[in-house]
């Protein structure tokens, strides 16, 4: 059965791609919105691996301040994600742009939790 892109609502024709207007509507201008900040995703993803391997490497010298670093990196990962919540193209197909948004926005805000809790933990120990 068929889906709509940005819902993940059954449709009823076999041509369609949207339920309704609302939800095209909707789907072209995310689509617009992750066709102009792909750039920006894509340096802020590698800004927080340079600093996950850049912190694993300082906790040969300085454990507390490599944890720390590692830290750092997973909330710029998880800011990263939940401010341009992109998925893989796979995910929008199979839930649909609304619903693949809200599970990263959802574990993006775990990854930033982690981050807080790994940065305290290396920082202040």
């Amino acid at each position: 059965m068929k889906r709509c892109k940005y819902c993940g609502k059954p449709l009823t024709g076999p041509q369609e791609k949207y339920c309704n207007a609302d939800c095209r509507m909707k789907a072209h201008a995310f689509n617009r919105f992750m066709d102009r900040k792909t750039h920006s995703f894509l340096f802020l993803f590698i800004v927080g691996t340079a600093g996950i391997i850049t912190g694993s490497v300082m906790m040969m010298m300085k454990p507390g301040v490599g944890t720390g670093i590692i830290g750092l990196s997973l909330i710029v990962w998880g800011l990263n994600f939940f401010i341009l919540p992109f998925g893989f193209p796979d995910s929008f197909y199979w839930l649909g742009i609304l619903r693949s948004i809200r599970i990263i926005r959802a574990v993006s805000l775990l990854i930033i939790l982690c981050g807080i809790v790994i940065a305290i933990l290396g920082f202040g120990g």
